[in-house]
């Protein structure tokens, strides 16, 4: 696994610990925080890519699916369509949100 800098993962799970939400400008501003190095394009270009993600991983309709497999080979295409161009370990954060919450 690299350990390489995915922006778009750390800004879903900045979003996903905000139990109330976070806005754009404050999960920015924390980025901006944390990795200094950062422009401020790249940030607010990640936030909004973590937020459609954030959002795809929501309004899916997986819950009726009968195993782990099957939400999997259901929700990988939807996401990565719904929010085309990211990582494996974008897709991966949000995949989980989706699984978490199809267990419960």
């Amino acid at each position: 696994m690299s350990d390489a800098l995915d922006l778009p993962v750390e800004a879903f799970y900045l979003q996903q610990e905000a139990f109330w939400g976070i806005s754009d400008r404050e999960a920015g501003e924390k980025l901006l925080a944390k990795f200094p190095h950062l422009l401020k394009a790249e940030v607010d270009t990640a936030l909004m890519q973590a937020r459609r993600l954030y959002q795809l991983s929501a309004c899916g309709d997986f819950y009726l699916e009968p195993s782990v497999e099957a939400v999997t080979n259901k929700a990988m295409p939807y996401l990565r369509e719904g929010a085309p161009g990211l990582s494996d370990r974008a897709y991966s954060a949000a995949l989980h949100r989706i699984l978490y919450s199809w267990m419960k």
